[in-house]
């Protein structure tokens, strides 16, 4: 897998783990309707006192192959970890974006999409309608809020920015070809209903990151919306500043029934013609991943 960072200096490591002593906290609200399973308060960081290692949720620790990587601030960060949700498990990658007009802070993302039995871990209640997928299926049928609510609750995190998974997509760092996948990979497209997110067939959507599903099996939403004042800016929403349920969302991904993948061409005509969604309504082909933003040093 290769590897495009900035300003970071790159070291193999083995086996980290990782301690629960935190060493700051920015708790967010939580809203009663969405239990937190995690068991501990929303966006706190973990130090190991082993390594020095900075990791942005105290339950996240280091895959056992992950690269321990420098920020130029000489913070260390694992380029993968996993935060276990009850008797799941998610994977994050780290991303260092690089280029483009916007230029976001490195950030922690989720693998895959969130899928249903992850999601019901976190406190989530399932949609029968998603919930006929499988429980591997990225989960569908849910609204911009409760996506959000998931993200908070079961990770600290929150949904990415537009211009968070147009970087962790590739969009500005890969130059050689169109496609967002890697040569070889069997993206989800000219289908009726999604496929398992968590797959480890050889064959499986993958981008250079290692993120699955960028360019297919679902669109995905974002935390920007569109004002109805056609000549506003998109603004960002959170849980303390919800979108109303005619708010129409930013989506990035690839809708599966669309009969060929994501390209870098499709995102780049998004930037000024984005795809979008009403806030509170239910779509067979939106369902979500998460981001952790690493804290403020």
């Amino acid at each position: 897998m290769l590897l495009y960072l900035s300003g970071l200096s790159l070291r193999p490591t083995g086996t980290n783990t990782s301690s629960d002593n935190d060493r700051r906290s920015a708790q967010t609200p939580h809203d009663a309707s969405h239990r937190n399973t995690s068991g501990i308060p929303s966006r706190k960081t973990s130090t190991s006192s082993d390594t020095g290692l900075v990791l942005p949720h105290p339950c996240a620790r280091p895959t056992p192959e992950a690269l321990i990587l420098t920020l130029a601030d000489g913070r260390r960060v694992a380029e993968r970890m996993v935060i276990p949700v009850q008797r799941e498990e998610g994977y994050f990658r780290l991303v260092a974006p690089v280029g483009g007009p916007h230029v976001p802070p490195p950030f922690y993302m989720l693998e895959t999409k969130v899928w249903n039995k992850l999601y019901a871990a976190g406190g989530g209640t399932v949609p029968p309608a998603s919930e006929v997928h499988g429980e591997l299926a990225p989960v569908t049928y849910v609204t911009a809020i409760e996506a959000a609510r998931f993200a908070r609750d079961a990770f600290g995190g929150r949904l990415p920015t537009p211009q968070e998974w147009d970087h962790a997509a590739g969009l500005y760092r890969v130059q050689d070809r169109t496609s967002v996948s890697l040569p070889g990979s069997r993206v989800w497209v000219a289908q009726a209903r999604p496929c398992n997110a968590r797959v480890d067939s050889g064959d499986c959507d993958i981008n250079d990151l290692g993120l699955r599903d960028m360019a297919g099996n679902g669109r995905e939403w974002t935390c920007m919306l569109i004002p109805n004042d056609p000549t506003a800016s998109p603004q960002m929403w959170d849980l303390m500043h919800p979108p109303g349920d005619q708010d129409a969302i930013i989506l990035r991904g690839r809708n599966f029934t669309l009969p060929t993948p994501l390209t870098f061409d499709h995102l780049r005509s998004e930037q000024s013609l984005p795809q979008r969604q009403y806030a509170g309504s239910r779509s067979p082909y939106t369902s979500f991943r998460v981001v952790i933003p690493l804290p403020i040093p």
